[in-house]
């Protein structure tokens, strides 16, 4: 295990990610009305809300040559942005798989798509169930 006290660390999980996905929205709505409220959000391209999010918290913070390393749980995180609409598009299949299985596939996707178009790609491993992919600031 690593100390990342020195770091900052910005964590989006199954105990806060409602804060990352939609303006005032709070986790017990999330939780349990999520399969309604985020199914447009599942069908779009980009998500307007989540990549705010991401450049103030983050992307915004890094000085030239910074870094940013984005941790992934591939065994909760493995739809693809094409998949997740076709899912999205099926009420068969959309109502079968579980919200998180969804809601984590969302941010990978979009953490990804945000994080590339900003920042350069100059690491990533993958381990077992775990991908690390590290980002660099390459201009101010």
């Amino acid at each position: 295990y690593m100390d990342f006290s020195p770091y900052n660390v910005v964590s989006i999980d199954k105990g806060n990610f409602s804060q990352y996905l939609s303006m005032n929205m709070d986790y017990e709505k999330a939780y349990t009305n999520g399969k309604k409220v985020y199914r447009q959000t599942f069908l779009a391209d980009k998500n307007l809300y989540l990549a705010q999010k991401l450049d103030e918290e983050i992307i915004s913070q890094l000085q030239k040559n910074g870094n940013v390393l984005v941790i992934m749980l591939n065994g909760v995180a493995f739809y693809s942005q094409e998949t997740m609409k076709q899912i999205a598009n099926n009420d068969m299949f959309y109502e079968k798989i579980p919200i998180l299985y969804l809601i984590f596939s969302h941010i990978k996707n979009q953490v990804f798509l945000e994080m590339s178009q900003k920042l350069a790609i100059t690491r990533f491993e993958s381990r077992g169930d775990w991908s690390a992919i590290k980002f660099t600031k390459l201009h101010k």
